[in-house]
């Protein structure tokens, strides 16, 4: 799906601190004291536990990625939707017996995966955006093999489910971290390979 309005993790870290910099003691208290006002009642207590300081808060924007994590919150995600798919059945036959559901729906039981997949599409960019292009390369291969699982009825997560995601833009990336992480004498046949494999993640 085509972005929009979406700014990059990396961009959006840039223009915070940007902002952050640029402000005075005083201007930024008058923001927080404006986020107050708008706070509503039920969330009052929790907008003031977040205005106690963290611990090794002030990192590197490029820190804040967790780029260390990221392949093995894909692979716990990943882990998790075949966990899910494991109960299909016991999905369709609910439904079966008392709901409905769209048959043209592919995500089926699976909505829920959308949000931590587009979560980890941005930091799969944001690790291309600040060069660590073999992490890059092995997250952004990882995710579009994930959204290749199907359950037995065909349901998934695919990339035209993921709000916020442009696909192309993905492939795209993915495949400049293949040429730059590929040996000299590999790049042209690695990349290649990878526009077909490209292909077959996203088209079948």
């Amino acid at each position: 799906m085509k972005r929009s309005d979406k700014v990059s993790l990396k961009a959006f870290w840039e223009a915070v601190e940007q902002r952050l910099a640029a402000y005075s003691a005083d201007e930024l208290r008058a923001i927080l004291r404006a986020m107050a006002q708008e706070t509503p009642p039920s969330g009052r207590r929790a907008f003031l536990a977040r205005l106690e300081p963290v611990e090794g808060a002030a990192v590197a924007a490029s820190q804040v990625i967790q780029q260390e994590d990221l392949l093995a919150d894909i692979d716990d995600l990943a882990r998790e939707l075949e966990d899910a798919m494991q109960h299909a059945d016991a999905w369709e036959e609910r439904y079966e017996w008392g709901g409905y559901y769209d048959e043209e729906d592919s995500l089926g039981p699976y909505e829920e995966f959308v949000e931590p997949l587009v979560e980890l599409f941005d930091r799969a960019e944001a690790a291309f955006d600040y060069g660590e292009l073999s992490l890059a390369r092995a997250a952004y291969q990882r995710l579009f093999e994930l959204l290749r699982t199907e359950d037995d009825y065909g349901r998934g997560v695919s990339a035209s489910d993921l709000t916020g995601v442009d696909a192309d833009e993905a492939v795209t990336r993915y495949l400049r971290a293949v040429y730059e992480t590929a040996p000299p004498a590999r790049r042209p046949q690695a990349v290649c390979e990878q526009m077909r494999q490209a292909r077959a993640w996203l088209f079948g």
